[in-house]
């Protein structure tokens, strides 16, 4: 009885490891790249950033996404503009309005800081498009939100980072090379994009009947991409242990009524299965890399807003991932 009992647990524990495994491998990722007492898992990690690795996982997720991109589901995607529009709107008002209110409830000056910075940032490169498809939206409308966000974002995140700051008596100046933004977003998405979607359409279908398995391919790069996002803040994070908590309840506070806001707006615009995933997961991810370049160049004195930035990353991306699951049975 014993016996049978614990190989029911068991069986139960694996199967909800099956179901949720992508949110299973960013808190396992996480937790491995912190608490590893050698620093071996973050040095490893490290490395590879070092050597170019975030740009090639990038750079290959893209081209895997133009392997299985639809081209039916891209002119639908091209013709979304109430979609689109509203992603942007979410993106760039009422995250920063959303941050503010939240960065000026709190009294650790390091933690506001870096609510501020996570909401004035574009979305995600990567995650996002591939939970949009995960989660049985239009990829090809998230991969458009993407490249336009980050586009607009060379001119408006120095605006809305100035006007969040400017509200706390921050006021500091903000300056971002825009020629190599979008050199970045063309090398990185575009390019790749493009090559694969050039090769799908003279493959006869062939990419297609692996869409499935490509899309947990592009799954698994992107908790690769996690992983060194990871490594590379380990010590700041560890430095900041006693903050952790209230940092955890900021941005889980950020990330939730971001996410409220999106539901909220696709179903007052009445914008249906398939089209809503590409809005609410673009919409309400923000994008690590350029969050970190901001903190190091700005506030290089507040290693806790760094701390916030990775921990808005890893907590967006869990619940994200269990969002992913529930999208799917509805």
């Amino acid at each position: 009885m014993g016996k049978s009992r614990n190989y029911y647990r068991m069986k139960k524990a694996l199967a909800l490891i099956d179901k949720y495994w992508f949110m299973t491998g960013i808190v396992v990722v996480f937790t491995l790249t912190m608490i590893d007492p050698s620093g071996a898992v973050s040095g490893v990690g490290r490395a590879l950033k070092w050597l170019n690795g975030t740009d090639a996982a990038l750079i290959l997720v893209f081209f895997l996404s133009g392997l299985v991109l639809d081209s039916a589901k891209l002119r639908e995607g091209a013709l979304d503009i109430k979609g689109t529009v509203l992603a942007l709107l979410l993106i760039f008002i009422a995250a920063p309005l959303i941050g503010m209110a939240i960065g000026l409830m709190q009294g650790t000056t390091g933690i506001m800081i870096g609510i501020f910075i996570v909401a004035a940032m574009p979305t995600t490169i990567s995650s996002g498009v591939v939970m949009t498809e995960a989660a049985g939206g239009n990829q090809a409308h998230a991969l458009m939100i993407t490249v336009i966000a980050n586009t607009i974002s060379i001119a408006a995140v120095p605006f809305a980072l100035a006007l969040v700051l400017w509200s706390a008596d921050l006021g500091r100046e903000v300056t971002i090379d825009r020629i190599a933004v979008m050199k970045k977003i063309g090398f990185l998405v575009l390019a790749p994009l493009f090559a694969g979607s050039m090769i799908q359409r003279f493959s006869n279908g062939f990419f297609s009947q692996a869409e499935k398995q490509i899309s947990i391919a592009n799954q698994v790069i992107v908790l690769g991409i996690v992983w060194m996002a990871f490594s590379q803040t380990r010590e700041t994070v560890l430095s900041n242990l006693d903050s952790i908590v209230p940092a955890m309840i900021a941005v889980i506070m950020f990330h939730m009524l971001l996410l409220g806001t999106a539901f909220g707006c696709v179903k007052i615009l009445k914008i249906p299965k398939g089209k809503r995933e590409s809005v609410i997961f673009m919409g309400s991810q923000k994008t690590l890399p350029l969050s970190i370049i901001m903190q190091m160049s700005l506030f290089p004195d507040f290693g806790l807003a760094l701390v916030v930035c990775v921990l808005h990353h890893a907590t967006h991306l869990a619940i994200d991932a269990w969002l992913v699951e529930r999208m799917k049975k509805a």
